[in-house]
């Protein structure tokens, strides 16, 4: 059984509306000094169930809160409540778990919010 990858699913849907070398599953050394916005994205490996649910967690830079809160927003309203084929797989649904908050980023300059969905997904 092999499950899509929830990862590159919801960064092919994110790219959508940021280009595509500012959302990343790995924050780079100095990215903060590059283009913005940045959306990084980390998810769960599925389990081994014919149905699985996949946590992923959204982190959203941005040089200025407004615009970081902005962005959160419509990446949210693109993403949830809804099922989305990708050329990574398909996800079932994917559903808000933990509403968006601002969260302090070490740097000046650089504002950030985090959210969390829920992924169902099936084996392709």
């Amino acid at each position: 059984m092999i499950h899509p990858d929830v990862e590159r699913a919801l960064a092919e849907l994110t790219e959508q509306l940021v280009p595509t070398e500012q959302v990343v599953t790995r924050l780079q050394p100095g990215f903060e000094q590059g283009a913005m916005p940045v959306v990084l994205i980390t998810a769960e490996i599925p389990g081994p169930d014919v149905l699985s649910t996949v946590q992923a967690e959204f982190e959203v830079y941005h040089s200025r809160r407004s615009d970081a809160r902005d962005l959160t927003t419509v990446l949210i309203s693109h993403l949830c409540d809804q099922a989305h084929s990708t050329s990574h797989g398909l996800l079932d649904m994917v559903r808000i778990r933990q509403k968006p908050r601002e969260l302090p980023y070490q740097l000046s300059g650089v504002e950030r919010f985090i959210f969390t969905v829920d992924v169902d997904t099936r084996p392709v």
